[in-house]
């Protein structure tokens, strides 16, 4: 009876843990800490939820090509006790330059270090040096 309960206790507990595993990620499992970028546009929409925000920034190309790049941030909590909303990130359509690490298989998909905005404010959002762990975000005026 003992190992019954005792197999049923392991095989709820590994369920509980595995699908957390499959919901949420490591930045440098998705994410190319060799492969930075830097590119220019402006923000179209915010995806305000956990467990990360996503930022949509439409940048065109040399060729006059749009491309829209899908960029993941830290999550909603880390950017509300920064002082950071939505809005304030899409910031009435500025042209913003965003810098940070291009994801493994997507090359319009990256994880952003800074939002740097044409007046001259921007927000770091994460460190750049990846293997000291996520620095709170910041406001810079």
């Amino acid at each position: 009876m003992r190992m019954t309960i005792l197999k049923a206790s392991l095989l709820l507990a590994g369920l509980a843990l595995g699908s957390t595993g499959f919901t949420h990620h490591s930045v440098l499992g998705v994410f190319n800490p060799e492969a930075p970028f830097s590119v220019s546009g402006v923000v179209t929409s915010v995806d305000w939820h956990n467990p990360h925000v996503f930022v949509h920034v439409d940048v065109t190309d040399a060729n006059g090509e749009t491309n829209t790049w899908r960029m993941e941030t830290v999550p909603a909590g880390a950017l509300r006790r920064a002082g950071i909303t939505p809005e304030m990130l899409v910031a009435d359509g500025q042209q913003v330059t965003v810098t940070g690490i291009v994801a493994h298989k997507d090359p319009l998909m990256g994880w952003v270090h800074r939002i740097a905005y044409e007046d001259g404010h921007f927000y770091q959002l994460s460190n750049e040096n990846l293997d000291r762990g996520a620095s709170q975000p910041s406001v810079r005026e």
